[in-house]
């Protein structure tokens, strides 16, 4: 066994054990539920910047909205280096993972690839979520090479005139190959990078999750999602696709606890902590990076009123520039109800456990030889979508 190979593996088992280990302190931890944690986060989402070069149709950055005050108003901006830098040193200790994502795209930094490097080099566990348009084949290779640990591009469809339609401002052909390239190139260098593809489920590609899926399972893909459309507490351009009432059901003191408070951080561009990545104007921050430390910010009195907000089904405690939580559509999910726990640990240690196995196992996933010659017909256009 090669001494790469080694480090892999160590880092595989290690990433594995870190995460089962976090399920099941919390999952002791929500039997009695506080507004303190003892269990600092494991995963961080950073915000590179809340600029985007799209207006996708379910997204805050459509201009399209209903007439509501809820539209997106927050100033669009880039991180500082030395900001991004000092939240990286402050996690690698506490192990733990980060995703470059929340209301932008992510490769539009200038410093994008730096910061790529600069996680990596700490061993953090680094995922990119991207809409692929921006990523060349020269930042594909780079990535791969950095050891970027997952990629996740958001892709709401195979169909061209139902993605130009979600995707507005893109162009299905250009960006399709920039994704079917990042997975070629992927592949070819043994399947460092875990794949994600994921599509945002709506009325424009309702019924389609299944043909989405069945695709890109006939390529190097290790993970499709089709997520549910989230209302962005009200900012999203189709917001009026969900009614809140089909979810809102029974009193409000049974409403739900969301797991999330107890869960993550994150560091919006201009250092300001947010306790959801889903607070796309900023009304509920808890502190600021620039000034104290994310674990000082972790059990302060904005982080434990935000809590207690859920606990006590009082969101007049988090409800300051604008509607949050409570108008969250999300909040209604059973996976991200904390007092029931115990069902979704048991899916995420599944979800996990197939994330690593690969690794754990030592086993090459260029072994998907058929998987692999889909790929590179697609890309030399000796097939076409509809022939998979």
């Amino acid at each position: 066994m090669s001494e790469n190979t080694e480090m892999e593996n160590k880092s595989a088992f290690d990433g594995l054990h870190n995460y089962v280990d976090r399920i099941i302190k919390q999952m002791e931890y929500s039997k009695n539920i506080k507004d303190t944690s003892p269990l600092f986060p494991q995963h961080v989402h950073i915000e590179p910047t809340n600029a985007c070069n799209l207006q996708c149709i379910h997204c805050h950055h459509h201009p399209d909205y209903p007439e509501n005050p809820n539209t997106f108003t927050r100033k669009r901006g880039i991180m500082k280096m030395e900001l991004y830098k000092k939240v990286i040193n402050e996690i690698a200790p506490l192990k733990c993972s980060i995703t470059l994502d929340v209301q932008g795209e992510p490769t539009l930094h200038p410093k994008f690839m730096e910061m790529v490097r600069y996680a990596k080099e700490r061993n953090v566990y680094t995922s990119v979520l991207s809409n692929g348009t921006k990523l060349t084949e020269k930042m594909s290779m780079e990535l791969i090479e950095l050891g970027l640990d997952r990629m996740v591009f958001s892709f709401d469809s195979v169909k061209k005139e139902i993605y130009e339609k979600i995707r507005i401002k893109s162009k299905f052909d250009p960006t399709f190959k920039n994704v079917l390239t990042f997975i070629k190139l992927n592949h070819e260098a043994g399947h460092k990078t875990h794949v994600c593809m994921s599509m945002v489920y709506q009325k424009r590609n309702k019924g389609m999750a299944q043909e989405y899926e069945d695709f890109f399972a006939k390529l190097p893909v290790d993970k499709v999602f089709c997520n549910p459309l989230l209302n962005l507490a009200g900012v999203s351009g189709i917001s009026d696709e969900i009614e809140l009432s089909d979810v809102q059901k029974g009193p409000k003191e049974n409403w739900p606890i969301c797991r999330i408070p107890w869960e993550d951080l994150t560091v919006n561009w201009d250092g300001l902590i947010t306790p959801c990545p889903v607070d796309v104007n900023v009304s509920g921050p808890v502190g600021d990076a620039n000034e104290d430390s994310l674990q000082e910010i972790w059990n302060n009195e904005n982080m434990r009123s935000f809590r207690r907000a859920h606990i006590e089904k009082d969101y007049t405690l988090i409800k300051k520039d604008g509607p949050l939580c409570e108008s969250c559509n999300c909040l209604f999910y059973p996976e991200y109800d904390l007092r029931d726990f115990g069902e979704y640990a048991t899916n995420a240690i599944c979800r996990s456990a197939m994330h690593y196995a690969p690794k754990l196992i030592n086993k090459s996933k260029t072994s998907s030889d058929e998987k692999f010659v889909n790929l590179q017909k697609l890309l030399s256009g000796e097939i076409q979508i509809a022939d998979l």
